[in-house]
């Protein structure tokens, strides 16, 4: 039995990333909570908020099993990923000193 069906949450992070209200990883957990997700892909809270904090740490497997989870495709699981990376880079670079 697809588990997805029991949590309609699942579908609706599709619905508001298709409806452009989710443009970074993090606002798919507004729909949705991390533990609920983290429990479903079997990955410990602890383990699951270092992942969150270090986006570049989550493996292919990982993020593809995000994407069947929010019935995201591939390419659209990436771009939200990629565009937290470089929101947080540009936070982090606009501190740091010019040399």
């Amino acid at each position: 039995m697809d588990f997805r069906a029991n949590d309609p949450r699942y579908e609706m992070v599709n619905v508001m990333y298709k409806a452009g209200k989710i443009k970074f990883f993090r606002d798919i957990f507004k729909y949705i909570p991390k533990t609920r997700v983290s429990q479903d892909m079997g990955i410990k809270n602890d383990r699951w908020n270092v992942l969150a904090d270090h986006l570049e740490e989550f493996d292919l497997k990982q993020m593809f099993t995000m994407c069947w989870l929010f019935r995201i495709s591939e390419r659209d699981m990436f771009e939200l990923i990629f565009n937290e990376y470089m929101d947080k880079r540009a936070k982090y670079e606009k501190y740091m000193p010019e040399n």
